[in-house]
């Protein structure tokens, strides 16, 4: 077989690398030998190199199987030097040439995560009110009231509102401080519920009547809100297709998504809304 040498040795390593295989390859240039050898003749040169090889070794062997394909068939030594073909490289620089960062979004994957397990932790719990428990015990196969994504909604936006309350900062940093120093003592969590329960706001027949949480949570809550009342079905006002979508309402749009975007039923008993 026609095989092809590349040695990136330096110091010592270089010296010794080239007493080996000049005793079984002809030099083709500093760095580089050619050679016609049986595999069993490899073999032994691979295990010499081996032998002698420093914390500065580096050789890769080609296979030159035509007149345009090599295949690498191994590396003694430092394998950092070559790449998986058995290249090396030209220059390095640590600038972004390529701006592979600019061709996609998983440069904030960490991000995204940690937003998709906040939503996680308060999808559901408006499956906790009254109604949606009815509904579990009952035979009858009646659609809610009120979705529990929104109800979900309207508990996450007292949440916020309560840390809030008395409270310098009316950004995110409220509600995320509170999130991060809740207690597991029975007494805190009983203040904390009932604050909560305090600024829950309750949709009833005249859905309208109550502005929609988008319009007070801030930034970071609104994603959260959004993922937690979107994780079942894109909210669609009642009434309306995506044929009636106005694009200059999209400044604005979240502002003025209600529980009628979110299936509410206007027919509906409001005992069966609690």
């Amino acid at each position: 077989m026609n095989v092809l040498f590349v040695s990136e040795c330096s110091k010592n390593a270089l010296a010794e690398t080239r007493r080996i295989l000049d005793q079984f390859a002809e030099r083709s240039g500093n760095r580089t030998w050619r050679t016609h050898i049986t595999m069993q003749g490899l073999n032994t040169l691979r295990m010499m190199l081996k032998r002698t090889a420093r914390r500065n070794s580096a050789i890769a062997c080609h296979w030159i199987r035509g007149k345009d394909r090599t295949d690498l068939m191994w590396i003694v030594g430092n394998a950092a030097k070559f790449n998986e073909r058995g290249a090396t490289p030209t220059n390095r620089t640590e600038q972004d040439i390529l701006r592979v960062k600019h061709e996609h979004d998983w440069h904030a994957l960490q991000d995204i995560q940690l937003l998709a397990s906040l939503a996680a932790l308060f999808h559901d719990f408006g499956k906790a009110s009254q109604g949606f428990q009815n509904k579990l015990s009952s035979k009858k196969h009646e659609a809610d009231a009120f979705r529990h994504e929104w109800v979900s909604l309207r508990l996450f936006e007292a949440f916020v509102i309560q840390s809030l309350e008395g409270n310098s900062d009316t950004g995110d940093n409220a509600w995320l401080t509170c999130l991060k120093d809740l207690q597991n003592e029975e007494q805190a969590g009983v203040v904390l519920r009932q604050r909560i329960l305090h600024n829950l706001k309750k949709d009833s027949q005249t859905i309208s009547a109550l502005a929609s949480p988008f319009k007070t949570l801030p930034p970071l809550a609104s994603i959260i809100g959004w993922l937690m009342l979107a994780h079942h079905q894109l909210p669609l006002q009642k009434g309306k297709g995506l044929h009636d979508f106005n694009p200059r309402r999209l400044i604005s749009l979240l502002a003025q998504v209600g529980p009628e975007w979110n299936s509410a039923r206007d027919d509906s008993d409001l005992s069966h809304k609690a």
